[in-house]
């Protein structure tokens, strides 16, 4: 498939460590751009639940319950997430960049981190978040830049979708084409058209590109293999089907054989 899209520098902008592999590994396997940046914005946090010595940790301190038995937990957890993201950048030839922002499980929120998008730049971390994401899109002379669309309404989602909608409307120069990612494995929890609605609303897009990844799906299956820190298999089964529905809802037809990745492109014109 000709992407003439993605044939520049693409920035793709993640919340945290996993997204970009899971929401957008088909079309970064494709290889079109000759450079790939992957923003991670919040790399700190304990989120690591298939880590055993966290779960160790974790139940240590649920008994000792001490301040620097968490800090530890936390640097574990944001290290080795960190490692499994550098080798996933390594195996398609990415830049590594990390922004150094707790995520929502060091910010007082339990799981699920779901809420409402409303109010998300009261947010106390959102103001930061925005200064920090905006001087990156800046720096690097990007063609096409991949956001989220925070499908799912996940704090850390809606913040870093809410802040780069902020500097779209702040800089409406901006010379980079704009495409909005579905976040999985969130996405694959919505029925299609639903999607579609959150699009429009939330980005005004309704132009979806649909990236044939038939091809690439045994690679992107086995990149996800990479973050062992995550429920992986259940990962793996959500990506797997929100792919191959979109291929299904693509030709129209219930018995087509084949997997996609869809992203919303936004007309800045």
């Amino acid at each position: 498939m000709d992407l003439p899209h993605f044939s520049g520098r693409t920035l793709v902008i993640c919340p945290h460590f996993d997204d970009a592999c899971f929401s957008t590994g088909g079309l970064l396997l494709k290889r079109t751009s000759k450079v790939v940046v992957i923003l991670t914005v919040f790399s700190k946090g304990q989120n690591a639940p298939n880590l055993k010595l966290l779960k160790l940790f974790s139940k240590a301190n649920k008994v000792l319950n001490l301040n620097l038995l968490r800090v530890i937990i936390a640097e574990y957890a944001s290290k080795e997430r960190q490692k499994e993201d550098r080798r996933f950048c390594y195996r398609i030839s990415a830049i590594q960049n990390i922004l150094p922002f707790k995520d929502s499980s060091l910010r007082g929120y339990i799981e699920p981190c779901f809420t409402n998008a409303d109010n998300i730049d009261k947010e106390p971390i959102y103001n930061a978040v925005f200064r920090a994401i905006e001087k990156c899109v800046f720096s690097g002379s990007y063609t096409s830049i991949l956001c989220p669309l925070a499908v799912g309404d996940h704090v850390d989602h809606l913040i870093v979708l809410k802040a780069f909608l902020q500097i779209l409307k702040k800089n409406r120069n901006i010379p980079a084409e704009v495409f909005f990612y579905e976040d999985l494995p969130y996405a694959s929890a919505y029925k299609l058209d639903f999607i579609s609605s959150l699009a429009w609303k939330r980005t005004g897009s309704n132009a979806p590109l649909f990236v044939d990844i038939t091809i690439e799906m045994p690679l992107k299956q086995n990149l996800i293999d990479i973050y062992r820190s995550q429920p992986i298999n259940e990962a793996k089964l959500r990506v797997l089907y929100h792919a191959r529905r979109l291929f299904m809802s693509k030709d129209m037809r219930v018995d087509a054989a084949g997997y996609c990745e869809r992203f919303w492109r936004l007309d800045l014109c």
